[in-house]
């Protein structure tokens, strides 16, 4: 039986939107990629999880196979409603939401605001990079003015080309030294296209780089986080870029997550760890825990 995956097009915003589907059951868990990745970043945990339940991973717009927005609004708030959009348009209800990296800072934000379309929420390293309380409290003329002066120096800045697909590969390898050959491949593969030279370039575009200076202060965001009432699960990495969660006021203001840290893996414990990983993934997942999680315990 041919499980997948599936390519799938949706339209938010006038952008048409690319997602893959596995498996044919009813409650999917959504799973979304983080910043510069792709949807078949989860091809290797959708394939795990597609016998039993049906799987939909989108590509966030200005990613993958997703349209480039023309005006390159990449505001969190942009990513929200299209994942509002997906979920109206597919009829989900009552979902699991697995998210990495800027997906978790999405799928958080959306948690806190509908949480009776969600059943519970794995954060893979999603909550973010707090903002400085000098970021906050700087005066909105000088970050406006900041922000236009850095989306023209993005705007301005050409794709960067690699001329082989081992080039590409390198990169990729730079980034995280923590990948096996096959699952590099396969994220290389998906990540990019080739261009009529025979060059190589990424497909994300280079403006989802810059986040707009209206998504809330930090205290706000606090606050939104605090208002999480599914039960929810944070995976992390202990050479991760990102604060420790038990450091983070993000994290701490969820009630009752559960915390389960893996050694030695980096920002993407859920391609360092796979075997870990998905015993997690299945412990989130199973049916039976519609509780709030207990005290958070290491894994």
């Amino acid at each position: 039986m041919n499980i997948g995956p599936f390519s799938q097009t949706y339209t938010s915003q006038r952008l048409q939107l690319h997602y893959v589907e596995w498996g044919s059951r009813d409650r999917p868990p959504l799973l979304l990629h983080g910043s510069r990745d792709h949807c078949r970043s989860w091809d290797w945990a959708a394939r795990a999880l597609a016998s039993r339940w049906n799987v939909i991973a989108p590509d966030l717009r200005g990613h993958g196979d997703s349209q480039w927005s023309a005006e390159g609004s990449y505001s969190v708030s942009a990513y929200l409603y299209d994942l509002c959009e997906l979920v109206r348009i597919r009829e989900l209800d009552r979902i699991p939401i697995v998210a990495h990296s800027l997906g978790g800072t999405i799928a958080a934000r959306y948690v806190a605001l509908f949480p009776e379309r969600v059943s519970r929420l794995l954060l893979v390293d999603g909550a973010g990079i707090p903002r400085s309380p000098e970021s906050d409290s700087a005066p909105v003329a000088d970050r406006l003015r900041q922000w236009l002066e850095d989306r023209r120096s993005f705007a301005m800045r050409p794709s960067h080309r690699y001329e082989s697909f081992a080039a590409a590969e390198a990169r990729m390898r730079a980034e995280n030294a923590h990948l096996s050959d096959e699952l590099l491949r396969h994220l290389t593969l998906h990540a990019v296209r080739r261009n009529e030279d025979d060059s190589y370039s990424w497909k994300f575009d280079n403006l989802i780089r810059l986040r707009p200076p209206q998504d809330g202060s930090e205290a706000e965001l606090i606050t939104l986080f605090n208002s999480i009432t599914v039960p929810t699960m944070m995976i992390w990495g202990t050479q991760s870029y990102t604060p420790p969660p038990r450091e983070s006021s993000r994290v701490q203001a969820i009630p009752g997550i559960d915390i389960r840290e893996i050694e030695g893996a980096s920002h993407w414990p859920h391609h360092d760890a796979p075997e870990l990983f998905l015993k997690l993934l299945d412990e989130f997942l199973d049916p039976a825990i519609d509780r709030p999680l207990s005290d958070s315990v290491e894994a």
